[in-house]
């Protein structure tokens, strides 16, 4: 199994997002980019959004790809189980 099609490594980005983004960089260069052009409060409202730790030790701001890609599908894991164990239990 490829780590790269994990469910947790997953998200929903429009491609008018994604066109202001260079997503060949690095997570932590792009991400960096991203929350400059937005501005930090939009910029965490979005990962948010899409259960993405904006915090700085979620992974995406590492300089080590592989260790942070570890930290950052065992955060986004944590994120989208609470999630979805909350929407378990409205319904």
């Amino acid at each position: 199994m490829r780590k790269t099609r994990l469910i947790v490594s997953v998200t929903f980005v429009s491609y008018r997002r994604l066109e202001r983004v260079h997503t060949e960089q690095e997570p932590n260069v792009y991400f960096e980019e991203f929350k400059r052009k937005l501005g930090e409060e939009k910029f965490v409202s979005v990962l948010q959004s899409h259960l993405i730790p904006p915090d700085e030790d979620s992974g995406i701001w590492d300089d080590d790809v592989v260790s942070g890609y570890k930290k950052f599908l065992e955060k986004r894991g944590s994120l989208l189980k609470e999630e979805f164990e909350g929407l378990l239990k409205t319904s």
